[in-house]
């Protein structure tokens, strides 16, 4: 890595709640991806939005958290059990999803699924948030096979078209 990308590690470890969890997912080269495809400018954005992440296992699970947090921040929790069924790539397009989401903090319902994908297509992910929900659908139709899924793929794709 270069000290670069070495310093920008520092800080988005840094911004990451639970060490168990992180280093799961450091295994799984899901950090190695997020250093790569964040930009300084992406990591000072995400920190002035004051945006962290918990990784645990879901879907029920405690965390002690190591630090204080101010009174409206978000924290985006990340199912490391994912990652014995997504791609590193994948698994980071659902967290520049979540970023997206709290970046607009105001759009609801479709709108907010739009905008928060368009974040994760602006960092390069389309084809692993796309991806991401097809295999949502085929291993939990019964949250994953309904109507706002499958406009958020129609909407996908017509961006790659």
């Amino acid at each position: 890595m270069t000290e670069e990308q070495i310093q920008r590690a520092h800080r988005i470890y840094a911004l990451f709640l639970n060490e168990l969890g992180t280093n799961r997912l450091a295994n799984h080269f899901v950090m190695k991806e997020l250093i790569t495809n964040l930009s300084d400018e992406d990591v000072t954005a995400i920190e002035q939005a004051q945006i962290y992440f918990n990784p645990v296992p879901s879907p029920a699970s405690s965390s002690r958290l190591n630090k204080s947090l101010a009174v409206g921040a978000n924290i985006v929790t990340i199912d490391i059990n994912c990652i014995d069924t997504f791609t590193a790539r994948e698994i980071v397009a659902m967290i520049m999803h979540e970023i997206g989401h709290a970046f607009n903090p105001l759009l609801r319902n479709m709108p907010g699924e739009f905008a928060a994908d368009e974040y994760a297509i602006q960092k390069g992910f389309a084809a692993d948030i796309l991806s991401s929900l097809e295999k949502a659908i085929q291993i939990d139709p019964v949250h994953f096979n309904n109507s706002s899924t499958h406009q958020r793929i129609e909407k996908i794709n017509q961006h790659n078209a």
